[in-house]
């Protein structure tokens, strides 16, 4: 709870944890010193649950729907799940005398760790989401669409790698192709016949350089241009 709420109010959810742990434990050393029957004790300690349920419930709902707190909406339901069943089994064990428990608590248990799980288990989803969506957007911002090589701003990514790295810049060359006539396709052909050219270009290129080392194909002006980063074996 503390670390999932954000609000100043946490301080307080905090402070009756700790009171709870305190009772607790001040009645098991009564109990043990046999100065008061620990069973004496167990109203101060239900109420001070009580309190606990309806404060926890409430700082969730008030992080949740007020705040936008993101944490506090996920983990709202499991909290509101294990204060349901917990004041459930308080009830029953109230109505039954303090004479036996009830599988409400141990059922109740069950169903927040699993809700817990679902939502790891989701939120590991959502990020491999986000992680594939970013690769392919990073994907598409570095590749033309066209012909597939990388484009200028792939090229200018590299331009700024190789200035940083001296020993690569003294082992690498750039080779830059120029196509003529392609207007020329495109007025007596078609737009398509000129892609198709261009395609075709770097498709020969890819046979005579590994395709790994043609960053960058474009078309600027009517002059279609790609590069090939060459390096020193």
């Amino acid at each position: 709870m503390y670390d999932i709420c954000k609000s100043k109010f946490k301080k307080a959810a905090l402070f009756l944890s700790v009171s709870y742990l305190i009772n607790m434990g001040a009645a098991v050393l009564l109990q043990c010193m046999g100065i008061v029957d620990i069973f004496q004790i167990l109203p101060i300690t239900h109420l001070i649950m009580l309190v606990n349920t309806a404060y926890t419930i409430g700082l969730i709902h008030y992080e949740a729907k007020q705040l936008g707190n993101e944490l506090a909406r996920k983990f709202r339901y499991p909290m509101y799940l294990i204060m349901c069943f917990a004041l459930s089994e308080l009830s029953v064990y109230y109505i039954r005398k303090f004479q036996q428990t009830s599988v409400f608590l141990p059922l109740g248990t069950l169903l927040f760790i699993l809700m817990l799980i679902w939502i790891q288990v989701s939120q590991y989803y959502e990020q491999c989401i986000q992680k594939q969506k970013l690769i392919y957007f990073q994907k598409l911002a570095n590749i033309d669409m066209l012909t597939e090589a990388m484009n200028r701003n792939a090229y200018e990514n590299m331009i700024r790698y190789l200035d940083e790295q001296e020993l690569e810049l003294h082992t690498t060359g750039v080779v830059l192709l120029d196509l003529d006539n392609l207007k020329e396709i495109n007025d007596n052909f078609g737009h398509e016949k000129g892609d198709e050219a261009l395609k075709l270009a770097i498709s020969v290129s890819a046979r005579l350089f590994n395709r790994n080392r043609i960053v960058s194909g474009s078309v600027e002006t009517n002059l279609p241009t790609f590069s090939i980063k060459m390096k020193k074996h």
